[in-house]
């Protein structure tokens, strides 16, 4: 929508000047006569009314002229939603680019864009046949690139697997196999776990009793279906997901996973209390005293 004309507070919306991180940015004048850069959505929402004439301080430290590396501030053009201030930079290549002041000075931000470019181009050159990089050896470029424009590299693994990876991430990428040194390193500290019952974790079986973040059912293990209107239950032991049923009523999904609970988790966590921390064995007790009295565990602690 065309903004131009339009007044926000004190400000006077002139013409459209740009973008920014996929929103428009609009050039504004204030009644005081001042001319500012505000972004469409803080006009909108009226967290920017004014050009700061209000203010009895100054709410920028100015920074034109000021170098930071290959970038050089012009001018200051707007607070983003975080009311970060954000300056226009003229890079040594001859781009423009906007950026906050926390990105040139605390955020590495050392260009554009065309010094990350050059660095790429320049590993991209390396030839690293034949290289080892713990069990790994650089067979043979690809036609592969990744989103940096890294070339993908080709090699070979001791344990006989091909992998791919690049010169970046062999360097610096904490890559030491096709995968395998993973799986053997994993598998010698799941034989030394003591909470490991039947390749299932104990201590999981308690912490998965919490309510996690994205859960929006306020119950563990239940969701709303959309399709049909309907409860769902579910529980999960031994990596695998077993579904219990879609229900009418929230009530009898959550009785569900609660039967379900006394059957594969209670009896486990029950048999291996002891092995449980005292972190975990307090977390368990406070969530019984939340089973409904008619409906009991059959677990006692």
């Amino acid at each position: 929508m065309d903004l131009t004309g339009r007044r926000f507070g004190n400000l006077l919306v002139l013409e459209k000047a740009g973008s920014y991180q996929g929103e428009y940015f609009w050039k504004c004048q204030c009644d005081c006569g001042n001319e500012l850069y505000a972004l469409e959505g803080r006009l909108r929402d009226e967290t920017v009314s004014h050009c700061g004439c209000r203010n009895k301080r100054q709410r920028h430290i100015d920074i034109t002229g000021q170098r930071f590396e290959r970038l050089v501030a012009i001018k200051h053009m707007f607070d983003n939603h975080r009311k970060q201030s954000c300056w226009l930079f003229q890079c040594d290549c001859g781009n423009q680019k906007i950026l906050t002041y926390n990105q040139v000075k605390w955020g590495g931000v050392k260009s554009c864009g065309c010094l990350h470019r050059e660095m790429t181009q320049q590993i991209n050159l390396t030839d690293i046949t034949g290289k080892r990089f713990d069990r790994l050896v650089a067979v043979r470029p690809t036609e592969k690139r990744l989103g940096s424009g890294s070339i993908v590299w080709e090699c070979k693994c001791d344990c006989g697997n091909t992998a791919y990876y690049s010169v970046n991430q062999l360097n610096y990428g904490n890559i030491h196999s096709c995968g395998c040194l993973y799986k053997e390193t994993r598998g010698e500290g799941v034989k030394n776990r003591t909470d490991l019952v039947d390749n299932t974790s104990v201590t999981a079986l308690v912490t998965s009793k919490r309510l996690r973040a994205d859960n929006t059912s306020g119950v563990t293990g239940i969701y709303f279906d959309k399709r049909n209107g309907k409860w769902g239950a579910y529980i999960s032991y031994q990596r695998k997901r077993y579904y219990l049923g879609q229900y009418e009523k929230k009530e009898e999904a959550i009785k569900a996973r609660q039967r379900a609970e006394q059957e594969f988790h209670d009896p486990l966590i029950e048999e291996h209390w002891d092995e449980l921390p005292k972190k975990r064995q307090d977390e368990y007790l406070e969530y019984l005293k939340g089973i409904p009295v008619e409906y009991p565990p059959l677990v006692n602690i």
